[in-house]
């Protein structure tokens, strides 16, 4: 048989690969669906998924263990102090030099409305207009 098509099969698996491969953006995107678990688990109230979570996400990123904030947060947790464990997660989230910060901009974007609902509010004060033909032409219907 013939070799027709050209392509290494890597049986170990360790390594990054594809066309539209960013490693980088990979371990973001971990990092943040990590922190989220944690998130999530803070606001449930639940000590131990939380303490999970951490530890969840220092073992995908080794470089986490020295975050002053995910290290408070584990102390605080290790202590049963819910409380200023989540005080803490609120304030990893204001601090915008913080890896975090991604989490509370798509958090807000989720908050705000639409722009379609903006016109959809303001339209129902003004006279109602429809359009006609191909050019779409204003008429006034509102009489």
């Amino acid at each position: 048989m013939g070799s027709e098509y050209g392509f290494k099969v890597d049986g170990w698996g360790t390594g990054w690969g594809g066309q539209q491969s960013n490693m980088a953006e990979a371990r973001r995107l971990g990092r943040l669906n990590k922190l989220k678990a944690l998130l999530d688990a803070l606001s449930a109230g639940n000590i131990v998924d939380a303490q999970k979570a951490i530890l969840d996400l220092w073992a995908f990123d080794n470089s986490l263990k020295t975050d002053t904030y995910l290290l408070q947060i584990n102390d605080e947790l290790s202590k049963k102090q819910l409380y200023f464990a989540q005080k803490t997660a609120r304030t990893m989230q204001s601090d915008t030099s913080h890896f975090s910060a991604a989490i509370g901009l798509q958090r807000n974007a989720k908050s705000q409305p639409n722009e379609s609902t903006k016109i959809l509010a303001h339209s129902s004060s003004e006279p109602k207009k429809a359009t006609s033909g191909d050019f779409g032409r204003l008429v006034d219907v509102s009489a």
